[in-house]
């Protein structure tokens, strides 16, 4: 609801957020609808820890971009995790399947999925907010959808 009032007090009527799990038909539709080609760009922000097969949601998250052309680029996934940590408490709070994910693992859920050129680098301290998650190292994956 806050990036929903944000994006509305900054004029952008070209995003849309959902909340739903990966493989609703929801996800699909409301991109689609949008642009029959896929998305621009899919931003998700520590959604990977809790996916039982990590692999298999950076491949549906792909599958939303738009095609790479002849004269335009493919659309762009930005991820954000967690890297590797021992925080137990985090996991049993809330609900997290996995303790983290280190830059060759998402590279390669990147490549699986198709994705091109993808880079992982670590976020600094200040974007990680002040929640219950922000003493962890957090990771970015940025990747462009292929042909």
């Amino acid at each position: 609801r806050m990036a929903e009032a944000r994006a509305a007090e900054l004029g952008l009527r070209n995003v849309s957020f959902v909340q739903a799990e990966l493989d609703d038909p929801e996800v699909e539709q409301a991109v689609f609808a949008k642009n029959p080609r896929g998305a621009d760009l899919v931003f998700v922000s520590r959604v990977l820890h809790h996916a039982p097969k990590p692999s298999r949601a950076v491949q549906k998250l792909g599958s939303l971009l738009r095609r790479e052309t002849a004269s335009e680029q493919g659309g762009a996934l930005v991820l954000l995790d967690y890297a590797p940590h021992e925080d137990l408490a985090m996991k049993e709070a809330q609900a997290d399947l996995w303790l983290g994910f280190d830059a060759a693992e998402l590279e390669s859920f990147a490549r699986e999925a198709g994705l091109l050129a993808p880079r992982v680098t670590r976020l600094p301290r200040p974007f990680r907010g002040d929640g219950p998650d922000a003493h962890l190292d957090w990771l970015s994956l940025f990747a462009r959808r292929g042909r």
